[in-house]
């Protein structure tokens, strides 16, 4: 009896690229966390909660993984890292391929998913209303030079949330915190061709926040930094609101 060839080669070769689904672990801290109690949230959309970023999960599969099986494996890396949630980004990778049995040449698709592993932090809302208003400032690119953007930030809380819009033709939801006058930032874009930034700067107490920005799962590696002021009519709602303080003559 004779073994047709093709069928096991064919199984071979599923084998070969159904492989095993993995997920590697990337901290941004300095500090660790013992493992949380219970799997980590999983979010597609801007947490609505102040958070901190401590690590990057990604996880890779064969062409017969599924994002649901990726995401289980965020979720379990993540949550012995102490998350208490995660960002998912889910992506394909095109990968080549060349079957010299069949003498066929196709292209596979991988897929791949990345979270930002987040813990929630305590707002502090006594820090966040000192840089409640709009802002305007100037960035500088390392892909396309210079840049103007406005920034509209409220308190959530205890965090900050607001809107960000660029002259890049970038604009979307800003999430985030302040703690000390240390200010750490995403940007999460409404238009899925821009990156997801995130922002580290410093508010010097007054009117100005310097810092610097990266993207995050993104293929291009742009950064730069960004520069941003009070803009005048927050100052004057300041003024405002602040309360006249009467002299000993006065009643």
């Amino acid at each position: 009896m004779f073994i047709e060839k093709k069928p096991l080669a064919l199984l071979l070769m599923c084998i070969i690229l159904a492989g095993c689904a993995t997920a590697t672990y990337t901290s941004l801290v300095s500090e660790s966390f013992a493992p949380s109690a219970k799997d980590p949230e999983v979010f597609f959309v801007a947490p609505d909660r102040p958070f901190q970023i401590i690590g990057l999960v990604e996880a890779r599969g064969s062409t017969y993984t599924t994002h649901a099986k990726l995401i289980k494996l965020l979720k379990a890396k993540a949550r012995k890292k102490g998350a208490d949630a995660i960002y998912v980004s889910l992506g394909e990778k095109q990968v080549p391929f060349y079957s010299s049995f069949y003498g066929i040449y196709t292209v596979l698709s991988k897929p791949r998913a990345y979270a930002l592993a987040l813990r929630y932090k305590e707002g502090n809302v006594i820090e966040t209303k000192k840089i409640i208003g709009q802002w305007i400032g100037r960035g500088t690119s390392t892909v396309v030079g210079e840049f103007t953007l406005v920034a509209t930030i409220n308190e959530n809380k205890g965090g900050i949330s607001g809107i960000l819009t660029a002259s890049t033709g970038l604009s979307g939801i800003i999430r985030g915190y302040i703690e000390n006058n240390s200010i750490e930032l995403l940007a999460f874009p409404s238009n899925p061709r821009y990156c997801l930034l995130k922002f580290v700067g410093f508010y010097d107490g007054k009117d100005s926040i310097k810092g610097q920005y990266s993207p995050v799962f993104c293929s291009v590696s742009e950064g730069g930094v960004i520069e941003m002021k009070r803009s005048e009519a927050t100052k004057s709602i300041e003024q405002t609101e602040k309360p006249k303080i009467r002299g000993s003559g006065e009643i």
